[in-house]
């Protein structure tokens, strides 16, 4: 297959769901040698250890994914998980896997796909990196939230993915939505079994994509098999400004115990609290 053509279909895609609403569409990533397991499993011993979080598959959901590969880490060699995940009972979570040469060329052709994908809603990416995710099966990914949007894309086995509705306070207050993205939060957002009333859960196979909103909470529960997957995570400019919202208004409650507007309630608002904390930023640079 030509990597430089195109790999994502968005074709009977709603525009109006993207970053409101996860959705389910098609790619043909599976296509790829570079994206077959065993090649995959090279690259993750190729690449520093910098980049490679390694936890126990079999957590409860409300694990926290920050810190799962220091609590709840394996009990074999790196090696001996990678080589036997049908039954290590392993989750191998690595970033910007396209620092390796074999995945450059992929990350610049699934970058350019989303680039006209949110062109085509008016918005403009303005920072992407790549996750790759190799698990063994039943593993649970926790509840958790991200500071990007995503497309998550299943290579091989299957997951089922519980996606919730961004911006909801009733399950992660905007105080600590505010902490978390300043990284000033103790705890990350915390799951509740009431919550799963609410959840949105999709299969995704092999072929299968998913896109997750920005702050839109989720877990995963893999299937059977071995799990493959690869995500792109992504900011706009209108994320970057919600981004910037919510430090802004960290910053006015930690600093001077006031009480400002929740994020995501006025664009106008949030465009100038964005201004704001981007200005200050910069005095703070110069005179320091």
């Amino acid at each position: 297959m030509d990597i430089s053509s195109r790999l994502l279909s968005f074709s009977d895609i709603e525009d109006s769901l993207f970053n409101r609403q996860s959705f389910k569409f098609s790619h043909d990533l599976c296509q790829l040698p570079e994206l077959r397991i065993d090649r995959l499993k090279e690259l993750v011993l190729r690449l520093p250890s910098a980049q490679r979080y390694v936890s126990s598959s079999n957590v409860d959901l409300r694990a926290n994914l920050d810190t799962a590969h220091k609590e709840h880490g394996i009990n074999v060699s790196l090696e001996h998980a990678l080589a036997n995940l049908e039954e290590s009972e392993s989750f191998f979570m690595i970033r910007s896997p396209e620092t390796d040469p074999a995945l450059k060329d992929v990350f610049t052709c699934l970058k350019s796909n989303v680039d006209q994908y949110v062109a085509k809603q008016n918005g403009r990416i303005v920072d992407s990196t790549l996750y790759m995710f190799l698990t063994s099966p039943g593993g649970i990914t926790p509840y958790h939230i991200d500071r990007y949007s995503t497309f998550l894309f299943q290579l091989q086995g299957s997951k089922q993915v519980s996606t919730w509705a961004p911006w909801d306070k009733k399950m992660v207050a905007p105080e600590l939505m505010e902490q978390f993205f300043a990284r000033t939060h103790t705890q990350a957002p915390a799951f509740d079994e009431s919550f799963l009333s609410d959840a949105r859960t999709d299969t995704i196979n092999p072929g299968d994509a998913l896109h997750i909103p920005f702050v839109a909470p989720h877990s995963v529960e893999n299937g059977s098999e071995v799990s493959v997957s690869l995500s792109i995570i992504f900011n706009t400019d209108a994320t970057e400004i919600l981004h910037n919202a919510l430090l802004f208004n960290e910053n006015l409650r930690r600093r001077f115990h006031l009480k400002p507007t929740p994020v995501n309630e006025s664009m106008r608002v949030d465009q100038m609290k964005s201004l704001a904390y981007r200005v200050s930023r910069k005095v703070n640079r110069i005179l320091r």
